[in-house]
């Protein structure tokens, strides 16, 4: 089954919104297409396992794409649901998981299957949709935006942890730009927290090292690191501002 949600335009920062402004930013250092490509087949293989398992989710996602379908008055024949599922190198419990019912219902019938309890047909429905689940993309081509966009609603509403997933390899860091390693180096909790005094010569001793070191020395610093395009955005309503809060963002708007 081939699915494409498109949610409304929204700016983010790692996943959430933020506010708009008109100065210019410098750019920063992003990674080769190859690379995008398999951070965001990692996260494909991770959502496809953890929505087989999401029949509640499943249908959610079913049922938006026939009423954007609906929508778009596309006409077709009888239904015009297209079934297409999406070859993948999935992990092994998802892959037992979906051949297990292509072979048990390979031969089955609308009778047999109406008889089933809903329970389990809710089970092979999710099992079914999410091997329909493709967001790889290169992070530059047109529809690579609405791509991610469809990734980071569904990791939401999956309450998607990557870390368990993904891990930053040493192989990583070398692929990745030597400018992209630094940056993240740079944001890093550790480094963060120094003064600016304590953090120039650390960073420069950085920029110094061979991609080959400077990769190691990446790798062992971060261990909990995720870059963009694998993290999971807030749910809407997810959050919750206090009255403290409150007060805090009318300060910071009143200076």
């Amino acid at each position: 089954m081939t699915l494409e949600i498109i949610p409304e335009a929204r700016f983010r920062t790692n996943g959430r919104p933020r506010r708009i402004t008109v100065e210019a930013a410098p750019r920063s250092p992003t990674l080769p297409k190859s690379l995008v490509e398999g951070l965001t087949a990692a996260r494909t293989r991770a959502l496809r396992a953890e929505l087989s398992g999401r029949p509640q989710v499943a249908l959610a996602l079913l049922m938006l794409a026939l009423i954007r379908r609906s929508a778009a008055r596309a006409d077709g024949p009888g239904l015009a649901i297209a079934i297409s599922p999406v070859g993948f190198d999935d992990d092994d419990r998802f892959e037992q998981a979906r051949t297990e019912p292509s072979t048990a219902y390979a031969d089955t019938d609308l009778a047999r299957l109406a008889e089933e309890p809903i329970d389990h047909l809710l089970e092979l429905l999710a099992l079914s949709i999410a091997e329909a689940v493709d967001v790889t993309h290169d992070g530059a081509s047109p529809s690579a935006d609405r791509t991610q966009a469809t990734s980071d609603d569904l990791a939401a509403v999956l309450d998607l942890d990557m870390s368990r997933h993904w891990q930053a390899s040493t192989e990583f860091w070398e692929r990745a730009p030597k400018a992209f390693t630094l940056e993240a180096l740079s944001n890093a909790p550790a480094m963060v927290k120094l003064s600016e005094w304590a953090r120039k010569p650390k960073i420069a001793a950085l920029a110094k090292m061979k991609r080959t070191d400077l990769a190691r020395v990446a790798a062992r610093q971060l261990k909990d690191w995720l870059p963009d395009v694998l993290i999971t955005p807030s749910r809407a309503g997810a959050l919750i501002v206090t009255s403290a809060g409150q007060e805090a963002l009318a300060e910071a708007d009143a200076a």
